[in-house]
C-alpha cells in the first residue's frame, strides 16, 4: 500500500482485500486484547544500526539478536544490487529508508512487536531500487545475464542456511515423513482422547497427527495459558516442554495429560519410545 500511495496509484484494493479478509481479521483483533502480544512492549527484534553492516557481511551474524533467530534478521540480497541502486531515480528509495526506520524500532510504541520483519519490505523495496538502477546503466544483454547468474549464486551460497529444511522438507523426503514416526505411531495407538505434553518440533502443536496438547506456548498464547504455566518471559517462553519450567507434574491430572516428551529425567513411567514418560496416576490403556 506504502508504494500504491507513492506512485499516486488507485487505492480501491484496500477496501476489497479488508472485505475477503474480514473471516479472519474479525476472530484475530478479538482475540489480540486476550493474549501476551498486548504486554508492555520492549527491544525484542529491533534491529540493531550495526545489524545492516550485514548487507556486505551476510554471515557475520548468524546468530539471535535482541531475542530473535537469524533467519528473521536477515535480509541480504546480494552485492550488486548495492552498487546498481546507486543509479536509482525510483521513488522507492523512501520506502528503503521508512522501512529501515521501522526495523530499529521507531514508532515501536505503536506498532506490532518484532520490528525486524519490516525487513520484508526493506528488502522489496531494495530490489525495487537496484533493478531501477540498472535499466538506467543500460548495459548490453550478454552483461546482464552475466550479472544475474553471479547474483543467483551469490543468493544461493550466503542465503540457502536460512531456510531450515530439515526434518520435514528434504528434497530426498515427502513432508508427510515427519510426521510419521516410532513416536507418533506409538501415539496413535495409546494416547486415545488425552492428551500428550512437550512434543518436539515439527509436532509441537499435535495437528496433524490430531494429538492434544496443553495448548500454544508463544508470544499468542492467553494471558489465562501465561499464568498456569508460570510463563514470566513477557513475550511467551515458546517452551512446549512443561517440565522445563515446572516440577509439579500433578497439575497435568486433570487435564488427562497422558503422556509427557521431555528432555528431563521425571518419576513418570517409562515408554518404549525414549524421553516419553507415561503418567502413573492415569489409569492404563489397553496395550500399554
Amino acid at each position: 500500500m506504502g508504494a500504491a500511495i507513492a506512485w499516486g496509484a488507485h487505492l480501491w484494493f484496500v477496501p476489497i482485500g479488508v472485505l475477503f479478509g474480514l473471516p479472519q481479521l474479525v476472530p484475530f483483533f478479538r482475540h489480540l486484547p486476550k493474549t501476551i502480544r498486548m504486554n508492555q512492549h520492549d527491544d525484542i527484534g529491533k534491529v540493531p544500526w550495526w545489524h545492516f553492516s550485514s548487507l556486505v557481511f551476510p554471515q557475520a551474524f548468524r546468530y539471535y539478536v535482541n531475542g530473535v533467530g537469524f533467519w528473521e534478521m536477515s535480509y541480504y540480497v546480494g552485492l550488486i544490487p548495492l552498487f546498481t541502486i546507486l543509479y536509482t531515480t525510483s521513488r522507492a528509495v523512501v520506502l528503503v529508508i521508512m522501512a529501515s526506520l521501522l526495523m530499529i524500532g521507531a514508532f515501536g510504541k505503536f506498532l506490532p512487536k518484532i520490528p525486524a520483519r519490516w525487513s520484508y519490505t526493506f528488502q522489496v523495496a531494495l530490489i525495487w531500487c537496484a533493478i531501477d538502477g540498472l535499466n538506467h546503466l543500460h548495459l548490453p544483454n550478454r552483461v546482464i545475464i552475466l550479472l544475474c547468474l553471479i547474483q543467483a549464486f551469490d543468493l544461493w551460497r550466503n542465503n540457502s542456511p536460512l531456510l531450515v529444511n530439515h526434518p520435514y522438507a528434504e528434497l530426498y523426503q515427502r513432508p508427510s515423513w515427519a510426521f510419521d514416526t516410532k513416536l507418533t505411531t506409538y501415539l496413535d495407538e495409546h494416547l486415545g482422547e488425552d492428551r500428550v505434553s512437550g512434543l518436539p518440533y515439527p509436532l509441537f502443536t499435535g495437528h496433524i497427527n490430531e494429538f492434544k496438547t496443553l495448548g500454544y506456548a508463544g508470544g499468542m498464547q492467553t494471558k489465562e495459558m501465561a499464568a498456569w504455566r508460570n510463563d514470566t518471559n513477557s513475550n511467551g517462553s515458546g517452551e512446549h516442554d512443561w517440565f522445563k519450567s515446572n516440577g509439579d507434574g500433578k497439575t497435568l491430572d486433570e487435564h488427562r495429560v497422558r503422556y509427557a516428551y521431555t528432555t528431563k529425567r521425571i518419576p513418570w513411567a517409562n515408554t518404549c519410545i525414549p524421553k516419553l514418560y507415561r503418567n502413573p496416576r492415569l489409569p492404563s490403556n489397553r496395550g500399554e
